[in-house]
């Protein structure tokens, strides 16, 4: 089973804005004192979730009449709300993978190669 063009451009999408979400959410406590192990840590997944999202601009159809939705150019998203704390970016990081599990099993790779290797590659790299 494989999805249809309208559906990976949302997904794209919707996943691109996930991601960076974390990338702000995870790069804010990159920069908070904590122990040393958390900041980096907190920095290798800014790193990890920012090349994601470019990775799923990079990878959404170019749809005539379709535009992409915006980009959040390293700024805050409004709807990001309060960071609340380190465990629940860990959980919306943890919800994103299980909703990439989900994408993977709709995924034909005969029929759309480049999006199941990128899922592929995203879930043998959590």
């Amino acid at each position: 089973m494989s999805v249809a063009i309208v559906e990976l451009a949302a997904w794209c999408d919707e996943f691109a804005a996930a991601e960076d979400r974390l990338f702000v959410a995870y790069g804010h406590w990159a920069h908070q004192p904590a122990a040393p192990g958390v900041q980096r840590r907190c920095a290798a997944a800014c790193l990890t979730h920012g090349e994601r999202a470019a990775a799923w601009r990079a990878r959404r159809p170019q749809i005539p009449g379709l535009a992409p939705a915006p980009v959040m150019g390293g700024v805050a998203d409004p709807n990001l709300g309060a960071i609340a704390d380190l465990d629940a970016t860990d959980a919306n990081a943890a919800s994103l993978l299980a909703r990439y599990r989900a994408a993977r099993e709709r995924i034909d790779e005969r029929l759309d190669a480049p999006t199941a290797r990128l899922l592929d590659t995203i879930l043998a790299t959590p």
